[in-house]
Formats: structure tokens, C-alpha cells, sequence
């Protein structure tokens, strides 16, 4: 005798390994570049510069790290 089985096919749900940068200790009315290297040796601009007007912030974006062996961040003082 044989059985017949349903495969339901609806939405599914993927997690991704994620981060979100925030910084810390800015300094006020300062111009900050994020920049982002997969190697600590090569580091590459992301966005626009920005004016710090608080002394804490959350970056905006998000980054899917499954994509990358090493990401790292770093924010300098630009003028």
C-alpha cells in the first residue's frame, strides 16, 4: 500500500548574523568617516562623513557578517 505525503511549501523564516555599529565618546560638532577592512590592512570608506550631534550613536545599517571571513570597523576624525 502506498502513502501519498503533503510537502506544505508557505513563507519561511532565515536568520542572518548581523551587526549594527554604535559608538561611543564622540566628540560634539566633530566630522567622523566609518570605515570598514576585511583584512586590517585595506580600509575602505563607507557612506558620508558625518557631525557628531551627540556623543553617542547607533550607525544606521546594518552588515550581513555570514558574508565576510573578518569585517572590521573603525571611525576617524576627518576634517
Amino acid at each position: 500500500m502506498a502513502q501519498l505525503y503533503a510537502v506544505e511549501s508557505g513563507p519561511r523564516i532565515d536568520l542572518i548574523k548581523a551587526v549594527k555599529p554604535s559608538f561611543s565618546y564622540l566628540w560634539v560638532g566633530t566630522n567622523y568617516q566609518l570605515q570598514l577592512s576585511g583584512d586590517l590592512n585595506t580600509w575602505t570608506n563607507h557612506g558620508a562623513a558625518f557631525i557628531a550631534t551627540n556623543s553617542n550613536m547607533i550607525y544606521p545599517q546594518y552588515w550581513d557578517v555570514d558574508n565576510w571571513n573578518q569585517l572590521f570597523f573603525r571611525l576617524l576624525s576627518v576634517p
